[in-house]
């Protein structure tokens, strides 16, 4: 089995992508708006407004690059497909991730069970050990120094591996009321 993949995932914010509260999003479909708003400009199952970006379009990151995963061996037992990248499900990872850790981290990015390879992806850190609460994908890419990403109004930046971790963080919130000045993305 051959998966579409990208380079390209939507933010998630900085803190989670599945409730707190919600043991398995798949299992537990009556989450409210309330319950899973994020703070980021994506939310499981729910869609925003852009009435809702009060910390402003150009304040806010809506999308980055990431280093997909390149083992498609997802049904061979014991599987050992890396999913990062991986456009067919709305899951952390496939298609989303969050400002938790800086671009390129040296962190290993957290994913479900047999959904990363690690020996394959050695540039790309990950572990199968997380939880759905759990879950976390950093911006990554293959350009020296940093990720390129694309702010809520259209215009897009670069950010170097060496981000202020709160201002990496504040930019990934639509309504934090951080306070972001002169943006320094070299």
């Amino acid at each position: 089995m051959r998966w579409s993949r990208s380079n390209y995932v939507v933010s998630y914010g900085k803190d989670w992508m599945f409730p707190p509260n919600c043991p398995d999003p798949q299992t537990h479909p009556d989450v409210n708006k309330a319950q899973a708003d994020n703070g980021g400009p994506f939310m499981m199952t729910f869609g925003r407004d852009l009435h809702e970006f009060v910390d402003g379009t150009s304040k806010t990151i809506i999308a980055s690059e990431v280093r997909a995963g390149q083992d498609d061996d997802y049904y061979t037992w014991p599987a050992v497909a890396d999913v990062r990248g991986c456009w067919f499900s709305p899951f952390m990872a496939t298609s989303g991730y969050l400002h938790l850790n800086t671009p390129n981290s040296s962190v290993p990015d957290l994913v479900m069970t047999y959904h990363c390879n690690d020996e394959i992806n050695a540039t790309a850190p990950c572990s199968g050990s997380a939880t759905w609460q759990s879950m976390n994908v950093a911006a990554r890419s293959y350009h020296p120094g940093g990720v390129n990403v694309v702010f809520a109004d259209g215009h897009v930046g670069f950010y170097s591996d060496s981000v202020d971790l709160e201002l990496w963080q504040a930019l990934s919130t639509i309504a934090g009321s951080e306070v972001i000045g002169q943006q320094d993305n070299n």
